[in-house]
């Protein structure tokens, strides 16, 4: 709902947003990614982990997005009726927060599995993203997140001491 409501004030026609979707992801570098419609609902969206790590990466630099991929819920009334909404976030992994997480996004369709993407904060302050598709779970995409993640956290900090001893 969101995305068709940012569609349909953009002052764009649905088939230019979609345009300016692709054309600025490829200027990001995401080469394999090509969108059909702009809710990702459809199976003829495609792109790769790769190009959803690079795009994750260019969409966590504006806040707003990024504080609220990170809420865990949040409530809020309408202006035309005033009815109270309540989103709860479906990232399990936001509510323990165990990772530092700096930004999320599930996913889900039968063609293409459980999807989740994540970005965490190292312990020296770096950002690390991993990306899982085609889980066959939620909960396997939740495990799979961690233990990229863990793996990713441990090969940078590896890395950083290996850097310190040549210099």
């Amino acid at each position: 709902n969101t995305i068709e409501t940012l569609v349909r004030v953009s002052d764009l026609s649905r088939g230019e947003f979609i345009k300016k979707m692709n054309d600025t992801v490829r200027e990001w570098g995401a080469t394999s990614t090509n969108f059909v419609e702009p809710t990702g609902l459809s199976s003829e969206n495609v792109s790769s982990a790769q190009d959803y790590a690079i795009i994750t990466k260019e969409v966590f630099k504006h806040p707003i997005i990024q504080k609220t991929s990170t809420m865990d819920r949040y409530e809020f009334d309408t202006l035309n009726d005033g009815v109270l909404h309540r989103v709860i976030n479906t990232n399990k992994l936001i509510a323990t927060n165990l990772l530092n997480i700096t930004g999320s996004k599930t996913g889900y369709l039968h063609e293409a599995g459980y999807c989740l993407m994540t970005r965490a904060k190292t312990k020296d302050g770096r950002q690390i993203i991993a990306v899982t598709l085609g889980a066959d779970t939620r909960e396997d995409s939740f495990a799979e997140t961690r233990e990229l993640l863990s793996y990713g956290s441990r090969k940078l900090a590896k890395l950083k001491s290996v850097i310190k001893l040549s210099l």
